[in-house]
This record gives structure tokens, C-alpha cells and sequence, in this order.
């Protein structure tokens, strides 16, 4: 038989040698009963007897009930004499046989001889006045292990920061040491899980529910003979009830944990070990955040674990697992107990180790070369192929930073950009353009409203015709205030920009009306085409182009054909220009046209000049995080 536990570190079957041989149908497994041994250097007093206290309700306090099961009950209760809180655990009176209470007794006697800072320890042993046994334990305090990992493993915020990996991890190795402690007094727990570990807030660690555990190497009985007083039967060997010895084949512990030997019933061959593999389930649960036998019920985990359980974790969970723990659930887990880690001790000192920040460096190495194939058989030319192969080679860099060929194709994803832009980013992209049109329609605003100061003085000009003055005054105030409701609302779609470029499109063309399409409209529309140009896609820029130049062209063609006004006389080699809207006194008039001929010159270099801030500012902040991320990579592997 095999002596691997597993076909392979990075494999995932952890195989079963050979085909179990049970002593019962799985299907009876939810009636199963546990019946423990006890013997070695923890002792039970062989004459020893439990007296009925009277004084029980003068002395506790009931308070509150802690938590109940099918068998008896943990209530909590205040100790007037010592004036503390207790826990005080009973047995049920519909539980109370002489099998139960011979259990009962057994669990509080092997647990209060261990007196360690992680087992809780029993102060007392005896009756209630009406005849029901119980014993008093000190009350802790803190979440279950089972609660912390199931809070964790839905994603709770606090959870997860309050319980991260290296404080469970820690918590772990204590649970650990407690159990070697245990072993080292001839007592195994065979029922280890994480609802049996209880994490306190100061720190505290608990190894809970001692009711299963069984002494190794003790006489057939203890207490062979002597008289039987009170309710209570007298101590006997904790490996028989009432005279019957633990039968090869009995089953107990709990099917997901317990090991495959357990499993079998072989009572005769358990040892330290067998709580190993339980502490190995645990530590693959601390670190998947899932059991490693899930299973729907009983005899599905209980198949898992005697005939081999496929490991078939996702990548997106499994990826951050560091590889010395990886091999160490999977050694402890071991089908068969000769390939199996030895103590649990050596479980927490690999455990501490890895804390300590040592580490398999060639183990490392190996498997970051396999994420960089992974990664090299990736395509990287679509947004999903370059995502998994970007995670691919984080995670061969997280185990192994100098690992070169990782770094040299780091290094060319950084730098050779795929031409499909993934949905995430062209997102962002699509945010920026939004803001650029929002800051777009802001300085329209402004740009129309200083156009609008310009009214005055063409109406100081004396007005000619008011029908045209209305038209072109309404226009300009129409498009300004529908930029400022663009910039305030933040309506940018294409649709509504384009409504807008129409809108100043016909503002610039009712310019005609007082110089004539050839003077002041051609700059007008110029400077509206570069600002909307500056802000618009590929896609939107011919239509900029057609507004502005239709700006020009549908006033000429409307005085070509005599269906407006005749802006411009020829005779004898000179050009008159008539408006048909305002009179042109000399001094106004130059005023006028050097006003806007200075602000034509003006506001298209200032569109450019910030349209080249931004470039230049977006180019300096590519090449820096050019340059930082160069840094990560060493110079050998640049080249």
C-alpha cells in the first residue's frame, strides 16, 4: 500500500488504499452511539462516588441557558460563594440511563484532569438535589470556530478583518498543542471540529466537548467491584458499560472529521493520529473556507472519507494557499496512518514555522514556473485571456518574487497592450469622456454667454431690421442656456451633444446677418468645430464638420439665390458689405470687429493650449508609471 498521501502535491485525489471494511450499513450512521475508553496516566478513582449536594440552589444562580442538545444542557449560572459566572452542564431527564450517565461522569473526570490553558477546566462533580448529575465549568467566552469560518466564507467585512488567516492559523497551532498535551496524558478526543474550538476575544483559545474522548492503555476495568450508592453508577473502565466492552466496529466521532479508521470501527487501532487527521480537516477548512468532505449528509461524507475525495477547489480560492500548508493539510490527511503526520505537535510546529516566515523555496519555484506556462498558453489578445494570464503570473510572482521568467512576461504584458479594450476599462474610458463633455458644456456656457455681451453693441449700432435681431439674439440665449443645462444636469449623450452642436451651428449662421457669411461666421465656426472636435469620438467629428462648414455655406446659398439678402457689392474693383439687420457706424463697427477678431485669435489658442496641457499631462503620467513599474522589474529582465 501506498505510503503518499496524496498521487501528487499539486493533484487532487487523495485516494483510499484499500476498500473499507464496515462493521454496519452506512445508512445506519444517523443512530450511531459512542462509547469511549479510558485509561493511561489519566486515572479514575476506582471507589469514587457522586453525593447529592443540598446546597445546589442556595449556592448557583441559574441565569441563562447557554446551548442544549439531544442529551443534556449547559445553562449558565452565578457561584454566590465565589461570586463568578459558571457553566454548569447537566444531563437531560430524559437522557439519564445508566449508559449516559456513566458517559457523563467519564467526560467530566478526563476533562478535569486536563489542566491546560486551551481545555476548560471542571471545578466540580455532583448532584442536584433531585438527583441529576452535573458539573461546573468555567464559563467562556468568544464565537465558535464553525461560526467564525462560516462569517468569513460569506464575505463579512468585520469578520474578516477581525479573524484574518495567521491569527486562525495561530489559533490552529494552540488547538494543536493542546491535543499533543492530551495525547501525552494517554487521551485522544476523536471528535474534533470546528464547532468544538471556541475563539475568545482576549486571545483565548478553547478545545471544547471532551464526551468522546477515550484513554489509551487502560485495565479492562477500573472499578471491578464495591457498592453502588445514589442515582449514579460508580466509576467503571471507560472502555465498557455496565460490564460490556467497546465493540471492534462501534462507531463515533463526526463523519467529515473523523478518520477513515474511525470510520471502519477500529477501535483497537486508534491512536494520536487519528486526531491528526481531524486536525488536518480543520486546517484545510481555515484555508479553503469549506469543509473537505461537504457531502448533503452522513453517509456522503462518510463515503468521502472511506473511499477517497476528489480535490477539485476553483482557482479564484484556492490560488492564495501557500504551498507549505497546502502540503501539510494534504500529509495530514493521509488515508493510511503509517503516511500520516505523527503528532500533533509537529502539525503545530510546521504550522509556527510557516508563521515564522519559513519556506520551501524549491516547492515555491516550482510551482510559480507552472502559473507562467499557464500564463504563456494564455491568449492574451482578447480582455479574458489577458485577465486570467495577468492572475496567472501574480501568483507565480507572490510565490517566488525573483522568479525571471515571470518577470520578463510581466514586463511585456505591461507594455504590449491587446487592441480589444476590456469591458472594465472601457468603462472608465466611457466616464472620462462624460466628464470631458460636462466640463465641454460648462465652458459653452461661458463661451455663448460672452457672445451674448456683444448684443449691446450691436443694437447700439441702430437695428434695421428687429425681426432679425430677434431671431439671432433668441438663438444665442437659447443655446447658452442649453449648455448651462447640459453642464448642470450632466446630459452628455451623443444625441444631446449633437443638439447642441446644431443649436451654436445656428447661432453662428444668423451671424450673417450683420457682416455677411465671409466675415466673423468662417472664425465663428471654426473655433465651435475645434472645441467640439477636442470633445467628441471619431464617429461624431464629421457631423462637427458638416455644422461648422453648413454655418457658412447655407447663408451664401440663401443670398446666392435671392431668398435673403445681398451681403456684398462689387464695383469698380471694390466690395461693399450691407447688413440688412443694423447700420454700421465707423467707430462702433471697428470697435466691434477688433474686439472679436482678438477674441477669435485668443480663445482657439487657448483651446488648443489646454488640450496639450492634458496630453502632456496624461503622457507624463504614463511614463512615470512606466518607469515605476520598470522598477519591479529587475534590469536583467527588461532586456
Amino acid at each position: 500500500m501506498s505510503k503518499d498521501p496524496t498521487t501528487s502535491l499539486a493533484g487532487d485525489t487523495l485516494p483510499l488504499a484499500q476498500p473499507a471494511r464496515m462493521k454496519q450499513e452506512l445508512g445506519d450512521l444517523a443512530t450511531m452511539v459512542a462509547t469511549p475508553s479510558v485509561g493511561g496516566p489519566v486515572s479514575i478513582e476506582t471507589d469514587a462516588r457522586l453525593a447529592a449536594d443540598a446546597r445546589f440552589v442556595e449556592r448557583y444562580e441559574h441565569r441563562s441557558l447557554l446551548g442544549e442538545g439531544g442529551m443534556g444542557a449547559v445553562d449558565l449560572f452565578r457561584d454566590r460563594a465565589i461570586g463568578r459566572e459558571v457553566a454548569i452542564k447537566r444531563i437531560k431527564a430524559s437522557a439519564a440511563s445508566p449508559v449516559a450517565l456513566g458517559r457523563f461522569v467519564r467526560e467530566a473526570r478526563v476533562q478535569g484532569q486536563l489542566e491546560h490553558p486551551a481545555i476548560v477546566p471542571v471545578h466540580d462533580l455532583a448532584e442536584t438535589p433531585d438527583g441529576a448529575a452535573f458539573f461546573t465549568m468555567k464559563r467562556v467566552r468568544g464565537a465558535s470556530l464553525d461560526e467564525i469560518l462560516d462569517r468569513v466564507a460569506r464575505g463579512e467585512d468585520d469578520a474578516a478583518q477581525r479573524y484574518g488567516r495567521r491569527k486562525l492559523l495561530t489559533a490552529f497551532a494552540t488547538v494543536c498543542l493542546a491535543i499533543d498535551f492530551a495525547h501525552a496524558r494517554g487521551v485522544l478526543h476523536r471528535d474534533l471540529k470546528p464547532a468544538n474550538v471556541m475563539l475568545g476575544d482576549f486571545g483565548e483559545v478553547y478545545v471544547l466537548d471532551w464526551g468522546l474522548a477515550k484513554l489509551l492503555g487502560a485495565p479492562e476495568t477500573l472499578a471491578s467491584a464495591g457498592e453502588r450508592g445514589g442515582s449514579l453508577p460508580p466509576i467503571v473502565d471507560v472502555g465498557s458499560v455496565d460490564g460490556q466492552k467497546t465493540q471492534v466496529g462501534a462507531l463515533m466521532g463526526t463523519p467529515g472529521y473523523m478518520s477513515p479508521e474511525q470510520c471502519r470501527g477500529e477501535v483497537d487501532q486508534l491512536d494520536a493520529r487519528s486526531d491528526v487527521y481531524a486536525l488536518g480537516c480543520i486546517l484545510f477548512e481555515i484555508l479553503h473556507l469549506e469543509a473537505l468532505h461537504p457531502g448533503r449528509g452522513i453517509a456522503e461524507r462518510m463515503a468521502s472519507t472511506l473511499t477517497g475525495i476528489t480535490y477539485d477547489m476553483s482557482r479564484e480560492r484556492s490560488a492564495d494557499v501557500p504551498p507549505e500548508l497546502d502540503r501539510l493539510w494534504r500529509e495530514a490527511v493521509a488515508l493510511e496512518t503509517s503516511a500520516r503526520i505523527g503528532s500533533a505537535r509537529e502539525l503545530a510546529e510546521r504550522v509556527e514555522r510557516y508563521l515564522d516566515g519559513e519556506r520551501d523555496e524549491a516547492r515555491r519555484r516550482e510551482l510559480a514556473s507552472s502559473h507562467v506556462e499557464k500564463a504563456s498558453a494564455m491568449d492574451t489578445r482578447t480582455p479574458k485571456g489577458r485577465a486570467e494570464a495577468m492572475r496567472e503570473l501574480g501568483r507565480a510572482l507572490a510565490l517566488d518574487p525573483s522568479h525571471e521568467a515571470a518577470l520578463r512576461a510581466l514586463a511585456r504584458a505591461l507594455t504590449d497592450l491587446p487592441d480589444e479594450v476590456p469591458p472594465e476599462a472601457q468603462s472608465a474610458i466611457d466616464r472620462a469622456r462624460t466628464e470631458r463633455r460636462v466640463q465641454m458644456a460648462r465652458t459653452s456656457a461661458v463661451r455663448l454667454g460672452t457672445w451674448i455681451l456683444v448684443i449691446p453693441a450691436v443694437v447700439a449700432f441702430g437695428v434695421i431690421s428687429w425681426a432679425r435681431g430677434a431671431s439671432l439674439i433668441a438663438s444665442l440665449l437659447f443655446t447658452a442656456l442649453m449648455a448651462l443645462f447640459t453642464w448642470r444636469t450632466r446630459s452628455v449623450s451623443d444625441q444631446w451633444t449633437l443638439a447642441l452642436l446644431a443649436s451654436s451651428t445656428v447661432a453662428i449662421g444668423l451671424v450673417s446677418f450683420v457682416f455677411g457669411p465671409f466675415v466673423l461666421v468662417p472664425s465663428l465656426a471654426a473655433t465651435n468645430a475645434i472645441f467640439f472636435a477636442m470633445n467628441s469620438d471619431r464617429a461624431m467629428r464629421r457631423f462637427v464638420v458638416a455644422a461648422s462648414v453648413s454655418a457658412v455655406i447655407v447663408p451664401f446659398l440663401l443670398s446666392l439665390t435671392g431668398l435673403d439678402a445681398s451681403y456684398y457689392a462689387f464695383a469698380d474693383g471694390a466690395m461693399t458689405i450691407t447688413s440688412p439687420m443694423v447700420a454700421f457706424p465707423p467707430v462702433l463697427v471697428m470697435g466691434l470687429l477688433l474686439t472679436v477678431s482678438i477674441a477669435l485669435v485668443v480663445t482657439p489658442t487657448l483651446l488648443a493650449g489646454r488640450m496639450r496641457d492634458e496630453l502632456a499631462r496624461a503622457e507624463e503620467r504614463v511614463l512615470l508609471q512606466a518607469h515605476y513599474l520598470a522598477q519591479l522589474v529587475p534590469e536583467a529582465a527588461r532586456r
